[in-house]
């Protein structure tokens, strides 16, 4: 398995960090039906994971920087290029540098 990790610092609040990624991950799942996306959440939503179709993932959101660990399975690891610039830009946009 691929290990993949990311990490974002953001200079919003813990609350705010967390609807952020939380929506990001519900876009994936709309986005991407095939991999079957399912998440859950832990500790008010601090901490979650995610899995479907080819990986696992694992996130923790605290209060200035959020980390999110992926394993990509043999099916997914073709794309890994494509995953890691995907994920750095979805979460750059996610949580853009403050001014």
């Amino acid at each position: 398995m691929a290990k993949l990790h990311f990490e974002k610092t953001h200079s919003v609040s813990t609350d705010e960090a967390v609807n952020r990624l939380k929506a990001l991950l519900e876009k994936f799942a709309v986005d991407y039906p095939k991999l079957k996306i399912k998440t859950s959440y832990t500790s008010g939503g601090l901490r979650g994971t995610a899995d479907g179709r080819g990986f696992d993932g694992k996130y923790q959101v605290e209060a200035n920087r959020v980390t999110l660990d992926l394993k990509l399975g043999f099916i997914a690891r073709p794309f890994q290029g494509r995953i890691e610039d995907g994920m750095r830009q979805q979460l750059a946009d996610a949580f853009p540098e403050s001014p």
